[in-house]
Parts: C-alpha cells; sequence; structure tokens
C-alpha cells in the first residue's frame, strides 16, 4: 500500500512516455524508410515502457532484454540506411542516368523524349507523377505530364513552384507542399493532392529550356535531398534531350523550307558552303 503513490507515477509515467513516442513514430513514419528500425523503435519502446510500469515486477528483466533486442535491430538498420543502401542507391542512380540517357537520346521528336523523360524520372525516383514545362518566351508551356491530366495544369499566369524555379534558376524542394509552399498552385487541387514536390530547372548552354517538376501524393513517400541530387542528374540528361530533339526538329524544319524554295523555282540554284 505503501508504493501505491510511486507505483502510480510510474504508470503515469509509462503512459506518457509510450504516448508521446508513438505518436512520434506515427507523425513521421513517412520519413523513417527503414522497416527495421521502425520494428526496432517499437520494442524498444514497449520495453522500456514495460520497465516504468512497476521496476519491482519478475517482467523487467524479459523488458530488458527486449530493449536489448531492440538496440541490436535499430543498430544493424542503421548500418543498412547509413553504409549498405547509399552504395547500393548510387549504383542504381548511375544505372538510371545510363537507361535514361540511352532511352531519351533514341528518339528525335520533342514530345516523344518528353514524354520519355516524365516516365523515367517517375519510375527512378519512386515519385507520384511529374511535369515537364518548357519556356516559349516569358511563358511556362506544357509539354508533357504523366499520371496528373493535362488539363488540370495551370499553364497560364503561372505563379506556382516551376515559375519560382525559372526566377531562382535553382533546384527547389518542399517536403511538405501545404506547410512549405506559400504561393500558388501549379495546377487545380495541388494543395489537395501533392505531399512532397521537386522541382529542377532544364539548363542548356547556360539558358534554361524548361522546368521538370516532380511530386509524390498525400500518402506516398516524402522526398529529401538525396531525391533532389539525383533528380538533378538526371534533368541534366533531360536538358540534353530537348536540346537534341529541338535542334533535330529545326534542321529537319529548315530542310522542308529548302526543298519548298528549290522546288517553287525555275532558276538554277549554287550551294556554297
Amino acid at each position: 500500500v505503501a508504493n501505491a503513490p510511486v507505483v502510480g507515477v510510474s504508470i503515469i509515467y509509462f503512459a506518457i512516455f509510450d504516448g508521446i513516442s508513438f505518436y512520434l513514430i506515427l507523425q513521421y513514419r513517412r520519413k523513417i524508410r527503414s522497416n527495421g528500425l521502425r520494428i526496432g523503435l517499437t520494442l524498444f519502446i514497449v520495453g522500456q515502457g514495460l520497465v516504468f510500469l512497476n521496476p519491482e515486477l519478475g517482467i523487467v528483466s524479459f523488458a530488458l532484454l527486449l530493449s536489448a533486442v531492440a538496440l541490436v535491430i535499430m543498430s544493424f538498420s542503421m548500418i543498412q540506411l547509413e553504409l549498405i543502401q547509399p552504395l547500393e542507391e548510387r549504383v542504381s542512380q548511375v544505372e538510371a542516368i545510363q537507361q535514361i540517357s540511352l532511352s531519351i537520346m533514341q528518339r528525335n521528336q520533342l514530345n516523344l523524349v518528353v514524354n520519355e523523360a516524365t516516365q523515367a524520372v517517375v519510375r527512378w525516383l519512386d515519385a507520384s507523377a511529374a511535369i515537364v514545362f518548357l519556356v516559349q518566351g516569358e511563358q511556362l508551356h506544357v509539354a508533357s505530364t504523366y499520371r496528373i491530366p493535362e488539363e488540370l495544369v495551370i499553364t497560364l499566369d503561372n505563379q506556382g513552384v516551376a515559375r519560382e524555379t525559372l526566377k531562382q534558376k535553382k533546384a527547389l524542394l518542399y517536403e511538405n507542399y501545404v506547410r512549405d509552399w506559400h504561393g500558388g498552385e501549379d495546377f487545380y487541387l495541388a494543395s489537395e493532392t501533392i505531399g512532397s514536390i521537386m522541382s529542377v530547372p532544364l539548363f542548356s548552354d547556360s539558358i534554361i529550356q524548361g522546368v521538370l517538376l516532380v511530386i509524390t501524393g498525400l500518402k506516398s513517400k516524402i522526398f529529401d535531398r538525396n531525391d533532389l541530387s539525383l533528380l538533378g542528374q538526371l534533368s541534366n540528361q533531360v536538358a540534353v534531350a530537348i536540346s537534341h530533339s529541338q535542334l533535330f526538329e529545326n534542321l529537319a524544319e529548315a530542310h522542308d523550307q529548302l526543298q519548298v524554295v528549290l522546288a517553287s523555282t525555275d532558276n538554277p540554284v549554287i550551294a556554297v558552303n
């Protein structure tokens, strides 16, 4: 009976500790990319909670053992996240860049290039959707969308992340679109559908040809700096492919114009240089 207040305090502390811990895990679950880390954290919380419940119970030894096992699981998970996984991702990134380059460089038509680029970027970044805007004068015009109906995309007076990217001439990342972005929407219903968003300018000879916008849904992964770095590498290949296809189309158009001129004149023509 004399220990009743102490037991009561321990139970309250146990409830507060576990409640806050589980809330934080639930709140940031999309940022914890390792299942082993999630399991380890959960077991550790349960083990420590049992200790706080009543240190005099015989279950304490089991609780400490459970916490020790949880620490081992978390240690292996951290090694996987910090050492093994980055090496695997690096190899995967190199393969992704090579495959995207080969895939989009085999196409000469601009619409085919940008369509292939958007699909490849979404696939390799495990994203939900992507949009490629091309710069025409002072305006951004939609060149391709993937998993977003094109009619939803705002193209006139666009004041969204794509416009901000064009203005700042650098890559942008917003982990939480609703919380972090305070400008206009990039397309209708963006606030109701976007979780994270990344945007990079497409440079060719120091000139911005367009903007590549990549998003995830509200329940999907959260983009981080590693994703932005990979997108920057992929965007270089996309920009080169777009420049290549535009040059090809310009040459084809010039060739057609020349053919029309030659076919419409009866005078002799000599081409020099």
